[in-house]
């Protein structure tokens, strides 16, 4: 079974060094990742989710070149062998007034076929 918002934590996981979550943690780091997903269609046994990743910082300068610094990586995960399409939709400033935590959202479609069994 492919999971994406899995499948990109562990593949942000394996190609940088900042921390990527499925959720914010208890305890967050400084910076850190937090990879949603928003929505899915499938026609044709063909799948296209659209996946959030959230980079948190302790500055909104830190966020911004965060954000920045994923958009090549996630571009990349075409090597996936069931990948075939990773589009950035939008990104922007996703910063929280509340308790002032900077952080960027960028959000994505991503296209893939399950992978056979």
């Amino acid at each position: 079974m492919f999971i994406i918002e899995l499948a990109v934590k562990d593949y942000l996981t394996q190609k940088q060094t900042t921390p990527a979550f499925m959720e914010v943690p208890e305890t967050p780091p400084g910076t850190y990742i937090v990879v949603e997903k928003e929505g899915s269609s499938t026609e044709n046994h063909v799948h296209t989710d659209s996946v959030t990743v959230l980079s948190h910082a302790l500055s909104l300068y830190e966020a911004m070149t965060l954000n920045q610094s994923l958009k090549p990586i996630m571009a990349g995960m075409v090597e996936l062998p069931n990948v075939s399409r990773v589009e950035l939709e939008t990104d922007y400033q996703y910063t929280d007034p509340r308790n002032k935590t900077y952080r960027y959202k960028a959000d994505y479609y991503i296209t893939y076929m399950e992978e056979s069994t």
